[in-house]
């Protein structure tokens, strides 16, 4: 697991890469995605980042996606077992 980092540190390199404060790192999405969940917005959406902005456009910002309206029903789509990726692609 030394390998892994954690969500604090995750959060402090975002942080010094530009990204919001107001958004917390949640999982990693696969190569350079990352799953951030929005402490700011009302209902806490959850928003999809790449980080090279290849999979949604040529820019830095083109990688980022809103994926679900709120915290809550991205982790009941997840523990029933549903796809949380739906509503990104």
């Amino acid at each position: 697991m030394r390998d892994w980092p954690c969500a604090a540190g995750v959060h402090e390199r975002n942080l010094s890469e530009g990204l919001p404060p107001s958004w917390l790192f949640l999982t990693y999405g696969g190569c350079t995605m990352e799953w951030h969940v929005s402490l700011s917005a009302v209902d806490n959406p959850v928003l999809l980042y790449d980080a090279d902005g290849h999979t949604f456009g040529e820019g830095r910002h083109d990688g980022l996606r809103h994926a679900t309206a709120s915290l809550r029903k991205w982790l009941w789509t997840w523990a029933d077992g549903g796809d949380v990726w739906d509503e990104v692609l």
